[in-house]
C-alpha cells in the first residue's frame, strides 16, 4: 500500500508536469507554478562545487567565465523566478530576473545579436532567432513574457511569491494544483485516464478473460486512487540543495494535502510513529531499510489489502509459471503463500505495519538480516513448519525446528540446496545457502548467511532494548560501492561495469540516503548523495557508457 502511494505520487507529478506548462493559475499572484533559482552569487559557486565533485573540473572556469560575462547588469543577490499562470486558454510565462542595470545587461546582449527596440518607457521588444519576447523594467526586477498583454500585471516583488524556496534549495519547482481552474483539472484528469486505459490495453491484452477482469479492475482501483489524489493534493515541491559545507547533493520530493481531506488527516496520523526495528542494522553493513506506517480507517485498510491480494496473485502466477517444479512443490508453496496472506491482512487490521531489512555484500557474500512486525509470530512459524514438513524428503532441504530459544523468541534454521548458476555464485553462496527465523508473538526474523543463529541472538538482544522509538515513516541507506557490486550481481550492465570500479574507490562514508519526513498534511522525501558517491557518478559519465534507462 505505501509502495503503491508512493507510485501513485510520482505519477502525479509526471502526468501533471505539461499540464503545469498549459493550464496556469488566474492572477500572477498565485501563479499555478514556479520556478526558483537561488540568488547567482550562491548559486554559481554551488554549480562549481557540483562539476568538481563531480569529476569534471574543466567545465568550471567556463561555467564561471560565462555567467560571470552575461549576468553583468543582474542584482545576483536576489533570486531569478520563472512564473506560470492562466490567462483564457493559454499559458502565461513571465521570467523575473532581477536588475542593477538593465542598460548595461542589454549591451551584453546586443553582442549576441539581440537588440532590444525600445516600445515605450520601459518597454522593450527583443528578437532572437524568429522569435519575439518582450521586456518589461519596473520594481527593479526584469520581466520576460511572450507578449505585452502577458506583461500587463507583474508582481511587485515576485521573490515574494517563491516564499522560502531560494533559501532552502540551489533550484526548485512548486505547482499549485488548486490555481488549476475545475474544468481544466477535471481535463488532465480525463487525459491521464484515457492514457492509463490505452497502457492497459497493451499490457493485459494477451490475458484470460477472468485474469483480465480482475487486472482491470485494479487497474481502475489505482486510477481511481489517482483521481482522489489529484483532488485533494494543495501543492507539489520539487527541490535540489548543492550543498558544498556538508558535501552533498540533496533532492527532495514534497507533496501537502488539502486540510480536511482524507489524505491529510493519512498523513497527520503519522506524525507520531513509534517503531520497533530501529537497531536492526548491524554495527557494520552495506545498507539499511526501514520503513513504519499506522492506518487510521478502514478504508486505508481495505486498500491496503487490496493491494496485497494482487502481490499475492502476481506471486502465485509465478510459481504457477514454473512448470519444472513437482506438483506437490506447487501445492506446499501455494498454500505458504496463502497462508502468510491471511496472517498479514490480520496485521493490517491492527494497523500498524513495522519493518526493517539490512545487507551486507562487502566481502562478495549476500547476508540479509528482516524483521517485520506481525499480528500472530506463532501462527508464522507453524505454517512455515508446515511448508517444509510437506515438501518431499529429497535432500535439497534440511531444516531444523526449535533448535534454540533467546529472550522469548524460538529460533529454526534450514539448509537449502542451490543449483550452480553465474548469478548464485555472484552472490557468493556455495553450494548451499542457510536460512535462519527466529519467531515471538508478534515479531519475525529471518537472517540469510552463514551464522545465522548467532546473528539473530545479537539482533534480538538489540532490539529488546530499543522498542517504541519514535521515527520517522522511511528511512534508508546504503553504501554506494556495496550497492554497486550486489546491482552487478543480480543484473549485468554496461553502466554498473563502469559504476562498479569507480564505487570501490568510495570510502565507507560515502553513502546515498533516502528518508521520509511528515509535514503539517504533507510528506517529504528525500534523497541524499554524499560527494564520493557524486564523483563516482561523474566518472562514469565521463567515460561515455551511460546506459539510458539504467
Amino acid at each position: 500500500m505505501r509502495l503503491n502511494r508512493c507510485l501513485l505520487i510520482a505519477a502525479l507529478f509526471v502526468g501533471l508536469a505539461p499540464q503545469a506548462a498549459t493550464l496556469t493559475a488566474q492572477q500572477p499572484q498565485a501563479p499555478i507554478a514556479s520556478i526558483s533559482v537561488a540568488p547567482l552569487d550562491r548559486a554559481i559557486p554551488e554549480m562549481s562545487y557540483l562539476l568538481n565533485a563531480m569529476n569534471i573540473p574543466e567545465m568550471v572556469g567556463v561555467m564561471e567565465m560565462m555567467t560571470g560575462f552575461y549576468t553583468k547588469g543582474l542584482d545576483r543577490s536576489r533570486p531569478i523566478a520563472i512564473l506560470v499562470s492562466f490567462d483564457g486558454t493559454s499559458p502565461d510565462f513571465q521570467v523575473c530576473v532581477p536588475m542593477k542595470d538593465h542598460k548595461q545587461w542589454f549591451q551584453i546582449m546586443s553582442g549576441m545579436g539581440l537588440d532590444p527596440e525600445e516600445l515605450a518607457e520601459g518597454l522593450y521588444e527583443i528578437s532572437a532567432a524568429g522569435q519575439v519576447m518582450i521586456a518589461k523594467v519596473a520594481n527593479g526586477w526584469m520581466y520576460l513574457g511572450q507578449s505585452e498583454d502577458s506583461l500587463s500585471t507583474v508582481p511587485e516583488d515576485p521573490a515574494a511569491l517563491l516564499g522560502d524556496l531560494p533559501e532552502r534549495y540551489s533550484f526548485s519547482a512548486k505547482i499549485d494544483l488548486q490555481q488549476l481552474p475545475a474544468d481544466m483539472r477535471d481535463s488532465a484528469i480525463a487525459e491521464m485516464r484515457a492514457g492509463f486505459e490505452r497502457t492497459m490495453q497493451q499490457q493485459l491484452g494477451d490475458q484470460f478473460d477472468s485474469e483480465l477482469d480482475a487486472a482491470q479492475e485494479a487497474a481502475l482501483e489505482q486510477m481511481e486512487q489517482l483521481e482522489d489524489l489529484i483532488s485533494d493534493t494543495q501543492q507539489l515541491v520539487i527541490g535540489c540543495l548543492i550543498d558544498p559545507t556538508e558535501k552533498k547533493l540533496v533532492i527532495d520530493g514534497a507533496i501537502q494535502f488539502l486540510e480536511g481531506s482524507d489524505l491529510a488527516k493519512q498523513m497527520d496520523a503519522q506524525a507520531d510513529l513509534k517503531s520497533d526495528f530501529t537497531a536492526l542494522r548491524p554495527e557494520k553493513s552495506s545498507g539499511y531499510l526501514r520503513a513504519t506506517s499506522v492506518m487510521s480507517n478502514d478504508k486505508e485498510k481495505e486498500l491496503a489489502k487490496e493491494s496485497l491480494r494482487d502481490s499475492i496473485e502476481q506471486t502465485l502466477e509465478m510459481i504457477r509459471q514454473q512448470s519444472e517444479l513437482p506438483q506437490e512443490y506447487m501445492d506446499a508453496f501455494q498454500s505458504l503463500i496463502e497462508g502468510i496472506e491471511s496472517i498479514a491482512q490480520q496485521s493490517i487490521d491492527q494497523g500498524v505495519l513495522d519493518g526493517a531489512l539490512s545487507f551486507d555484500f562487502e566481502q562478495d557474500e549476500l547476508r540479509l538480516l528482516a524483521g517485520v512486525k506481525v499480528a500472530d509470530g506463532k501462527d508464522v512459524q507453524q505454517k512455515l513448519k508446515d511448508f517444509l514438513g510437506g515438501l518431499p524428503q529429497s535432500g535439497e532441504v534440511q531444516a531444523e525446528f526449535d533448535v534454540a530459544s533467546h529472550a522469548g523468541f524460538q529460533l529454526h534454521q534450514a539448509t537449502i540446496k542451490l543449483p550452480k548458476t553465474e548469478e548464485i555464485s555472484s552472490l557468493g553462496f556455495g553450494e548451499s545457502a542457510q536460512l535462519s527465523m527466529a519467531g515471538s508473538g508478534d515479531v519475525i526474523l529471518l537472517c540469510l548467511g552463514a551464522d545465522g543463529l548467532a546473528t539473530l541472538k545479537s539482533a534480538i538482544d538489540r532490539l529488546q532494548t530499543t522498542k517504541g522509538v519514535q521515527v520517522t515513516p522511511l528511512e534508508g541507506s546504503a553504501r554506494a560501492g556495496s550497492l554497486a557490486r550486489l546491482a552487478q550481481s543480480l543484473r549485468s550492465d554496461a553502466m554498473l561495469e563502469e559504476l562498479v570500479p569507480a564505487f570501490d574507490l568510495l570510502s565507507e562514508d560515502d553513502t546515498i540516503k533516502v528518508t521520509g519526513t511528515i509535514l503539517p498534511r504533507g510528506m517529504v522525501m528525500r534523497v541524499s548523495l554524499d560527494e564520493g558517491v557524486l564523483r563516482a557518478l561523474g566518472t562514469v559519465l565521463k567515460s561515455g557508457n551511460f546506459a539510458p534507462g539504467f
